[in-house]
């Protein structure tokens, strides 16, 4: 098939190559309503006063426990003696001895 034959197969039966509005127009329709629900969510959960109202003096924190946690020892005092245990899945394998617990 050339240009030619396409050109007239469209002219002859146009309503087969006429997309639908909703086909023309479901991608912008679909980013518009993502964007209005964002609006809608943030409003019904107050996510702006939330954010000015929220401690970030503590948020460090928080991160740094959150970061640290995965090698974070149970260490317990028995008998005058510390005994430092690893979690059983511990990212130093299964025999943890780091340098820097003393």
């Amino acid at each position: 098939m050339n240009a030619d034959a396409i050109n007239d197969i469209a002219a002859r039966h146009p309503d087969a190559f006429r997309r639908s509005l909703w086909k023309r127009y479901a991608v912008p329709i679909g980013i518009l309503l993502c964007i209005l629900y964002t609006f809608y969510c943030s409003w019904f959960f107050s996510v702006a006063s939330v954010l000015e109202k929220a401690n970030w003096n503590l948020a460090g924190a928080y991160l740094a426990d959150w970061v640290s946690y995965e090698i974070r020892p149970d260490i317990e005092f028995k008998d005058n003696y510390l005994t430092i245990d690893y979690s059983r899945f511990s990212k130093l394998g299964s025999n943890p001895d780091p340098d820097w617990v003393a």
